[in-house]
């Protein structure tokens, strides 16, 4: 079950801040505030989802493709 008080989900309602690379309706992309290497971004979508696997369930081809496409926004900024 998605659990609207998860850190994600406040990132999303603007509650907590972050560092954003890059934002649109299906996405978005920041750095994260612990990285484990030099550059280390975490990219979550804008769908109440709980994991990639529900990802994939509950968003139509034009949104996973959308994400996609972002990741690769973000890789070659």
């Amino acid at each position: 079950m998605y659990d609207d008080q998860n850190i994600f989900a406040k990132i999303l309602r603007d509650e907590i801040p972050c560092n954003k690379i890059y934002e649109d309706n299906v996405s978005l992309f920041f750095y994260d505030i612990n990285p484990l290497t030099k550059v280390h971004v975490l990219g979550i979508p804008k769908i109440y989802s709980v994991d990639f696997s529900d990802f994939i369930i509950k968003s139509d081809p034009s949104t996973q493709t959308q994400f996609f496409k972002n990741i690769n926004i973000v890789i070659n900024k």
